[in-house]
């Protein structure tokens, strides 16, 4: 059974710090999907610095022209983008997990990030 991992995030400095936790990594294909037209600067270094199991990078500009109408963007719509690119690669089943969820030392459980209430988007 092959496990993919989908994480959409817009934060690079995250994004990193959640590779290097979940490491090694316990699924079998990481999808990426950055919710931006291209991915800024230094992710695409993130997501190949495994070199045995490099993440496949996605952003907004991969959206197929056809479902462009469908897939929506701005929210957490967009991980609709790594689910369809997930099957497309083999995927069995579809793990998503936001860029802020670390594996803790209890089998089956993660740490979230705490962010200051409310958060700073919802002021």
């Amino acid at each position: 059974m092959k496990t993919t991992l989908v994480i959409a995030t817009n934060r690079p400095s995250q994004l990193q710090q959640f590779m290097a936790k979940w490491q090694p990594l316990p699924w079998d294909d990481t999808i990426v999907v950055f919710d931006m037209d291209t991915p800024p600067e230094g992710v695409r270094e993130i997501c190949t610095a495994d070199v045995e199991h490099p993440a496949k990078l996605l952003c907004r500009e991969d959206i197929p022209e056809r479902l462009r109408q469908v897939i929506a963007t701005g929210d957490s719509a967009i991980k609709s983008l790594g689910f369809l690119h997930a099957v497309g690669r083999g995927a069995d089943m579809v793990v998503v997990l936001d860029a802020d969820c670390f594996p803790t030392p209890a089998p089956g459980s993660y740490t979230h990030l705490t962010l200051p209430t409310p958060p700073p988007w919802r002021r």
